[in-house]
């Protein structure tokens, strides 16, 4: 073994993502809610999630919940883009704790190649309308995700 000074640094990491995806300025603010576990539907309540960036493929979402990674756990995701209401199936595939019980996620959807062509084509709307400001008839959070989530903590 090498002494850590001497070691190379690592490459960069590989974007293996294979569609693209939308970095928000502002989040957009999705109801979430586990639907399913270990292919059983479940009915439990539902809590705010701020979405940081989302693609046709997935999307990452922050929240004051500590939640596991498990490709038997089934979300639902439920925003408004454009007047427009979407409800998102997926599950979660990574996670990172960003400060003090606030958590981050990225989520894999699953769904069918029909959703996807409306998903796709919604989120180009939405890129183009952020450049112009914040998205008309949509749920956009505008503020700082962190210390909202901290509050709706010290409420519940």
């Amino acid at each position: 073994m090498e002494p850590a000074s001497l070691r190379r640094s690592k490459e960069p990491a590989v974007n293996r993502r294979q569609n693209f995806r939308i970095d928000l300025t502002h989040c957009l603010l999705a109801e979430m809610t586990i639907t399913m576990f270990k292919g059983r539907s479940i009915r439990l309540g539902s809590t705010e999630v701020f979405v940081r960036n989302i693609g046709p493929g997935g999307l990452r979402f922050m929240v004051g919940v500590k939640l596991p990674v498990n490709s038997d756990i089934l979300l639902k995701f439920k925003t408004r883009m454009d007047n427009q209401m979407y409800v998102l199936y997926g599950f979660i595939v990574w996670y990172n704790e960003l400060d003090n019980d606030i958590h981050e996620y990225g989520v894999q959807f699953q769904w069918s190649e029909q959703e996807n062509d409306e998903l796709v084509n919604a989120l180009h709307i939405l890129d183009t309308r952020q450049r112009d400001g914040i998205p008309p008839q949509t749920q956009i959070y505008v503020g700082d995700p962190m210390l909202r989530i901290k509050e709706l903590k010290k409420i519940n």
